[in-house]
């Protein structure tokens, strides 16, 4: 009840004065502390400690699973249980005699709702399926770069943390690349439009439906099958980028007794391979 009160004492200017004036003092008694313990130490030894400091919250931070891995797995999970119920919806084309359909217009068209559906799903903001992937792969090479650039000012000291950072590359690496894999084995079949193409033409030609409903019919399902494919060698593009930068993560030194368990079998789904277990 008393939110309001607050918020509005908080805009008043002689309260933001107070506020300001108080951080002011803080970091001017953080100035005079650092000014001190510079004068103390010296500035390399200052600038050695703080770096170790800063890089040890940094992946004490990053390297948390609520930072990357607990998200993606979230992600990847309900995206999953999405996908199954939408590909659930479609199904192949009728195998009846032609000639005894009710109406095979009715179920094309129901059919290619489906398939707007699952389209949209799969290309369209905000659930863009490929583009969340690639957007966790971005976070990924950066996570590489840093640890590159932490390799290029490295220290004898900073050998522990940067091994710490290189088993985290490794398990979201080896996150990335076997969950993309599972989504790919459950996206829909690229072939399936084309062959709700081809059945519609017969069925058109058999019921006396207009030539040009069933041209613009079967082109509709080509550019989805286009569509579709190209999706699915995206997302294959994008696994491969993920597996090589977890041979990578191996090839940065870290425990070899730790690196045999997460070996890629290439060509393998998910279930066939060693990567959950990092």
């Amino acid at each position: 009840q008393n939110l309001p009160c607050w918020l509005g004492l908080c805009k008043r200017p002689e309260v933001k004065a107070k506020a300001i004036d108080r951080d002011r003092s803080a970091l001017d008694i953080l100035d005079l502390l650092l000014e001190a313990i510079v004068e103390l130490l010296g500035y390399e030894a200052v600038l050695e400690g703080f770096d170790v400091v800063c890089q040890r919250w940094y992946l004490a931070a990053a390297c948390h699973p609520l930072c990357f891995r607990d998200r993606f797995e979230t992600w990847q999970l309900d995206t999953l249980i999405r996908l199954d119920d939408l590909v659930s919806q479609a199904s192949e084309p009728p195998t009846e005699n032609m000639e005894t359909l009710d109406w095979p217009f009715a179920i094309a068209m129901e059919h290619a709702e489906v398939e707007l559906r699952i389209t949209k799903f799969l290309a369209s903001p905000p659930s863009v399926l490929l583009v969340t992937l690639l957007q966790y792969g971005h976070q990924l090479t950066s996570f590489l770069q840093w640890i590159h650039l932490a390799e290029d000012n490295g220290q004898t000291h900073q050998c522990q943390l940067l091994n710490a950072a290189v088993k985290e590359l490794g398990r979201r690496a080896s996150q990335l690349a076997a969950g993309g894999q599972e989504l790919l084995e459950h996206l829909p079949d690229p072939g399936l439009p084309s062959r709700w193409g081809q059945w519609f033409e017969t069925a058109g030609q058999a019921q006396g439906i207009s030539e040009g409903y069933c041209e613009r019919f079967v082109q509709q399902r080509g550019k989805v099958a286009s569509l579709w494919e190209r999706t699915r060698q995206n997302m294959q593009s994008a696994i491969e980028s993920y597996e090589v930068i977890f041979r990578i993560s191996k090839e940065l030194g870290y425990d070899k007794e730790e690196a045999h368990c997460c070996s890629f079998v290439p060509g393998q789904g998910a279930e066939a391979s060693c990567l959950g277990r990092i």
